[in-house]
């Protein structure tokens, strides 16, 4: 320090900054400013006693309290019936068609309907399934394969 005032340098090779700053008591010491885990350890609040905060309040004379939730789970499983009558349901499971990479994508092409025709020979995506479009798909190459091209 210099006339009272604090002195910072900074040295531009290396990139670091050296600030003096005096202590607020002189002559204080500061200890385990080494150690980051104590220094970021909660002090605890000295309002609180030590110890564990849980307390047991009531209950009956039996010591072991796993056997008595035990014994309340089996009288719920005895009361509910786990037979239940499966059923189909009678509507598609799936209510539009996916497509794409892993099956992401669907209702894509109903608003540019038109402009995938001329590239996608599927008439209707939207409500086709992929064994559907499978089928299609053959179809379509056996009934455009020629026979004289690859002679």
């Amino acid at each position: 320090m210099e006339n009272g005032q604090e002195k910072a340098q900074y040295d531009i090779s290396k990139g670091t900054i050296q600030v003096l700053l005096p202590k607020e008591q002189p002559g204080q010491e500061f200890e385990d400013l080494d150690l980051l885990g104590r220094l970021l350890a909660r002090k605890q609040d000295p309002n609180l006693p030590p110890g564990p905060s849980i307390q047991v309040i009531g209950g009956d004379d039996n010591p072991n309290p796993l056997e008595e939730l035990k014994a309340m789970v089996d009288d719920e499983e005895e009361d509910f019936n786990w037979e239940m009558e499966q059923e189909l349901p009678r509507e598609p499971l799936v209510s539009s068609a996916r497509y794409g990479f892993n099956l992401q994508y669907s209702a894509f092409f109903d608003t540019v309907q038109d402009e995938v025709l001329a590239v996608i020979e599927i008439p209707d995506l939207e409500g086709s399934t992929p064994a559907s479009r499978r089928e299609l798909r053959l179809q379509l190459e056996n009934d455009k394969f020629d026979d004289d091209h690859y002679m």
